[in-house]
């Protein structure tokens, strides 16, 4: 096999596969935990190579020999064994692997075994964290057995190991197919040391990108970039993006994405004409109340608390540069102080709730509300001089442009953009709609643009029953799901239907060697989980084309609140969400 032809290093396994040269391979620790000895079967091997290298019971020396055989390898023959001296000392003595040293050499390539990360790392002169596909240098490829064995294990608990052994046989024959690498991205990107630093700490948003997935999607960009987030949410793409001297394109159903993308870029304050406006706000003698367009808002107050508060509203209404500064911080204050429960993140009550109202009368509230939200505009305050000072230049070099209370389905835009980052709606999550429109009304919207914006959303749009979505792997998936109702299947058709509606446009729109990074989870529909990344990954590179798989990253979900549903599909919430990154190509 010639140098030039590396990018097919899949077809040593399919020649493998086909000449039935691994049917007694074991890939599988399970496969191997009879041989082990019991303190050592819950270990895990990882290899990295450069060549299919099997392990178990088909001995490597006899698998090298025959590639010796039959190929020009160009390249180092390295097998890894993450191991301790004991095991490797086992496995070798017992005949399941056979031992190579540095006087070991395939077409006078060495062949060497590592016992730790380290050594590895040192051997190819990078650091240990370094250790991914992309750090290797050409003529070395790296395949993760643990990365495999997490994946489908998770994936596929009921399935035997020698059903796991055929479904990653399979995987490998398919060439468009990628197994994530495991990790916290979070950890990953040390310059960030919290998720709601700067102004990224302005509002809380459902379900939220932390911007230190964005960072790295980001981070190799040029100054100048343009990046686009067609399902914007709390416009964290937007912030991240001009922090780091790139400009964005944001499109959201929610009518105040806009003016909280704008808030979030503020980074300097007037101090006399901010504290001459905040003086105003706290003036209760007036009889001036703001109520809201919606008719509801008095069933979610104790009356004596809505007189209060819809004077503050209306006060902040009254004023004129730091309106939203004021809007936003009001926004979870006048959350706490109503019937709704501001645990959860739909609009709902609940009798806990009712019972701290119910303390929260017999104290001084108004002193307390009073001090609560001058003490968040404060920080609000802090979080915009924060921003100024690392990254004011940027900011005022970069734009967001910002389309709110748009359809990204149906928005035609003529950008072409230098990066798509997004994460799309979960599959069966609470209502968006519904989990936002208290703080919708008290922005000065009325019911026509919540309603416009409900019917919008994902996966609650309206889909015609005829409408089916063409994907082999989407039907295979969905054919999986027991008790298959008419309502699962009208929301599974619609997520998908204009999920992907979305991602396909907008990626029309992404210039030649531009990056596709879409985050998203896989959650459970009647006790099946949905491998939403995979019918993605299927569609762009398989079905549509022009596209290339550069990494899927399974980022680990540090607090899975947001993970579970209302209908008890996820009770532990997702463990994992995917990021899939692809790069157009044509």
């Amino acid at each position: 096999m010639k140098k030039g032809h590396l990018m097919n290093k899949k077809l040593y396994v399919k020649e493998l596969i086909e000449n039935n040269s691994l049917n007694e391979t074991a890939l599988s620790l399970e496969i191997l935990k009879p041989q082990l000895p019991p303190e050592t079967q819950d270990r895990n091997f990882i290899f990295y190579k450069d060549m299919y290298i099997s392990m178990g019971e088909l001995h490597i020396l006899d698998t090298l020999k025959e590639f010796e055989s039959s190929y020009d390898l160009p390249f180092k023959a390295i097998l890894y064994l993450h191991d301790n001296k004991g095991l490797s000392e086992y496995l070798i003595n017992s005949g399941l692997v056979s031992f190579f040293d540095e006087s070991t050499t395939l077409k006078g390539n060495p062949i060497i075994i590592f016992n730790d990360l380290s050594s590895f790392a040192n051997y190819l002169n990078i650091q240990k964290d370094q250790l991914t596909v992309d750090s290797f240098v050409e003529d070395i490829y790296c395949f993760d057995l643990a990365m495999y064995r997490k994946y489908y294990w998770h994936n596929y608990p009921s399935n035997t190991p020698n059903e796991i052994l055929e479904l990653y046989k399979e995987n490998l024959l398919n060439k468009h197919f990628v197994f994530p690498r495991y990790t916290r991205l979070r950890n990953e990107i040390t310059e960030i040391e919290s998720t709601r630093y700067a102004t990224h700490k302005l509002y809380q948003y459902p379900a939220s990108f932390i911007p230190q997935v964005i960072k790295y999607c980001i981070k190799d960009l040029p100054k100048g970039s343009l990046v686009l987030d067609p399902f914007g949410g709390g416009g964290t793409v937007a912030l991240e993006s001009n922090i780091n001297g790139l400009n964005s394109v944001v499109i959201d159903i929610n009518p105040i994405i806009a003016r909280l993308v704008n808030l979030k870029r503020t980074y300097k304050i007037d101090e006399d004409v901010f504290k001459a406006e905040l003086e105003t706000i706290f003036n209760l003698e007036q009889d001036n109340h703001f109520y809201t367009l919606w008719k509801d808002l008095p069933k979610w107050y104790d009356p004596s608390i809505l007189e209060v508060i819809s004077k503050i509203a209306y006060n902040i209404h009254q004023t004129n540069v730091y309106k939203d500064l004021f809007l936003f911080a009001f926004l979870p204050i006048s959350r706490k102080y109503s019937l709704a429960d501001e645990k959860t993140h739909k609009l709902c009550t609940s009798q806990d709730k009712k019972a701290r109202m119910a303390e929260l009368l017999k104290r001084d509230w108004k002193s307390e509300l009073e001090y609560e939200l001058k003490e968040k505009i404060l920080k609000y305050k802090e979080a915009i001089l924060e921003l100024g000072k690392i990254a004011g230049e940027n900011i005022e070099n970069t734009y967001s442009h910002v389309y709110d209370n748009s359809d990204s389905f149906s928005l035609d835009l003529d950008y072409k953009y230098d990066a798509i980052v997004t994460s799309p709606p979960y599959l069966q999550a609470q209502e968006y709609t519904r989990t936002v429109k208290m703080d919708i009304y008290w922005m000065g919207y009325d019911e026509s643009v919540v309603k416009t914006m409900a019917s919008r959303e994902i996966p609650y749009r309206k889909i015609d029953d005829g409408v089916e979505i063409p994907n082999e792997l989407y039907k295979e998936i969905k054919s999986k799901i027991p008790n298959l109702d008419k309502d699962i299947d009208k929301m599974f058709r619609s997520y998908f239907y204009y999920m992907m509606g979305v991602l396909d446009k907008h990626g029309d729109n992404l210039k030649v060697g531009g990056k596709f990074y879409i985050f998203v989870g896989s959650p459970k529909t009647r006790g099946i989980e949905i491998p939403i990344w995979e019918i993605i990954m299927d569609y762009f590179v398989r079905e549509k084309g022009g596209y290339r798989i550069v990494e899927i990253i399974a980022d680990e979900i540090v607090s899975r609140k947001l993970a579970k549903n209302r209908k008890g599909e996820n009770p532990e919430g997702m463990q994992y969400e995917y990021l899939i990154i692809l790069e157009k190509v044509i």
